[in-house]
């Protein structure tokens, strides 16, 4: 069950140290771990770090669960991933 204390700890570290993938990773595999009830804060706070720290690739990437335009923007962002959010955008 995802607690309050984890996702302090997410937060915190995501605005800390935005271009880290391991709080990503780990931000993920608690949400699939929960029902849903924290997700429209954590894409609150997720919109808040994009607001001050554009252009992260996986905050983009979590946001555009809810926007898939934003793949189009990541794939300027990341290039390296490119061809992954073509496909992404296609499904």
């Amino acid at each position: 069950f995802l607690s309050f204390l984890d996702l302090g700890l997410c937060k915190s570290a995501y605005f800390t140290e935005p271009k880290d993938q391991a709080v990503w990773f780990y931000l993920r595999w608690l949400l699939k771990q929960e029902d849903g009830r924290w997700s429209v804060q954590i894409l609150r706070d997720v919109r808040e770090l994009d607001s001050i720290e554009p252009d992260v690739p996986l905050a983009l990437f979590t946001l555009a669960r809810e926007d898939d335009t934003l793949l189009k923007k990541l794939e300027s962002v990341d290039p390296m991933r490119k061809g992954l959010y073509k496909f992404l955008a296609m499904e």
